[in-house]
């Protein structure tokens, strides 16, 4: 928290003396991919008591294929406006700087009126007073009843201080995939726990094939993540201390280390970024990653070997757990546009089945009745990630009863990404994992 009021009140005064402040829903953007605004419908007045106002919407790069993925998006908002009358302007948001851009943004009021995020940023802005809070949206969900289809975690996550803080919208999980043409080939079964994948992994390494890859961005952070929940580890304890150098993270970044000093990493994976990970693994360059199990069903057809995605893995210690995120949508308080805002984030959330199985995001919905489509009914992956992952995975604040502001200052860390390329190029992961707790004790102000 002291992290971004210092880097809020920089770029304030910095705003101030250089040119001053823009009105919210302002031309100024993100580096990013940008849709043109969708036309506003023939009969002006729409089906909404706000048609003719234009909102900004900023949303992550959620899809493995972009082009695809925001072709989905540009199609339910094209279908909003032509219902609604209500114009949407749409930006791409890459996930690099990711935390600075909304800073600044928010810092300069040149925040949208609505955007997705990081799974805390909404707790975290809060806090100063950006976020709007969505109680009456929520009571008008629980009114109709759809609100009974949610998935409840996630709900869960969404409530801070007293109030609905944004609304749920994709749950986000890891899980081993790995290239099942790969092992059959060197007769190496499926790893069950981390003995049977780090002996898989050194088996391919004698074959001359990298075993495992981590990224050196997010996706890094979260691999770590993965094996460190597995192992019964986390960020924070349950009283609110946090314990990042606990046991179990350390054994857990001590295996990775490990299979990095017995030349199974893929050493390009420490200047790749997520994506460009997932397509190094897609185009057969190594066997095993920690990524969401979409990747798969979204690509099965699509590469020329067998793709697989294996059950949680056993931990040393016996237990089983992973990296589970409740990814959602919030608007902010200085829109001024808020109840049309509010009209395109429930029609967001009624219709986004397509960004899912046509646009390839990285997630699975919160939605109970998404679960009807054959897309997921039939897919052995993504019904193993929501009867399975999702039960066993934690997050930042997995020991403790509800998020806080905080959480995106922790899990916004550079020193995250530090560890995860460090592992791959060698250096004393120990060393960097206690660099991570250093920084999110100044951030807890512990």
């Amino acid at each position: 928290m002291k992290k971004l009021v210092a880097v809020l009140l920089a770029i304030m005064l910095l705003a101030s003396m250089c040119f001053g402040m823009t009105a919210c829903g302002s031309t100024s953007a993100p580096a990013a991919d940008s849709v043109d605004a969708a036309p506003a419908a023939e009969d002006a007045s729409g089906g909404s008591p706000y048609a003719g106002e234009t909102i900004e919407f900023w949303d992550m790069a959620w899809g493995s294929d972009s082009a695809r993925y925001e072709a989905e998006a540009k199609k339910i908002i094209d279908a909003f406006t032509a219902e609604t009358g209500i114009i949407v302007n749409y930006t791409a948001v890459p996930w690099t700087n990711w935390y600075e851009t909304f800073v600044t943004a928010v810092a300069s009021n040149t925040n949208p009126d609505i955007s997705t995020g990081s799974g805390y940023q909404a707790f975290q802005f809060s806090a100063l007073g950006y976020i709007e809070p969505l109680d009456d949206v929520y009571e008008e969900l629980e009114a109709s009843g759809e609100l009974q289809g949610f998935m409840t975690r996630a709900l869960d996550l969404m409530y801070y201080d007293g109030h609905y803080r944004a609304l749920p919208w994709m749950a986000d999980v890891r899980g081993l995939l790995y290239n099942k043409t790969m092992l059959d080939e060197n007769g190496i079964d499926v790893p069950t726990n981390w003995d049977e994948l780090e002996a898989a992994c050194v088996k391919l390494s004698e074959a001359g094939i990298y075993g495992f890859a981590i990224p050196s961005d997010s996706a890094g952070k979260q691999t770590v993540y993965q094996f460190a929940y597995n192992n019964g580890g986390g960020v924070m304890t349950a009283d609110g201390q946090v314990s990042v150098y606990c046991d179990e993270n350390r054994e857990a970044v001590a295996f990775l280390a490990r299979l990095g000093e017995k030349g199974c990493l893929y050493p390009a994976a420490a200047g790749m970024t997520g994506s460009e990970t997932q397509a190094a693994f897609l185009n057969g360059e190594f066997c095993f990653m920690i990524t969401t199990p979409a990747l798969a069903e979204a690509n099965y057809d699509l590469v020329d070997f067998e793709i697989g995605v294996a059950e949680p893995l056993a931990a040393p210690n016996g237990n089983h757990g992973g990296f589970f995120s409740a990814n959602n949508i919030m608007i902010y308080a200085n829109s001024e546009h808020k109840e049309a805002a509010k009209e395109f984030l429930k029609y967001w959330s009624a219709n986004e089945l397509p960004m899912f199985t046509k646009g390839t995001a990285s997630g699975i919905p919160v939605r109970a009745e998404f679960y009807e489509d054959p897309y997921f009914s039939e897919s052995k992956f993504l019904t193993m990630a929501f009867n399975e992952f999702i039960p066993i995975g934690g997050n930042a604040v997995w020991r403790m009863t509800s998020n806080f502001p905080e959480a995106n200052d922790l899990d916004g860390l550079t020193e995250w990404t530090a560890l995860a390329q460090g592992i791959t190029m060698g250096e004393d992961a120990d060393a960097l994992l206690k660099a991570v707790d250093d920084a999110a004790r100044e951030v807890m102000g512990q």
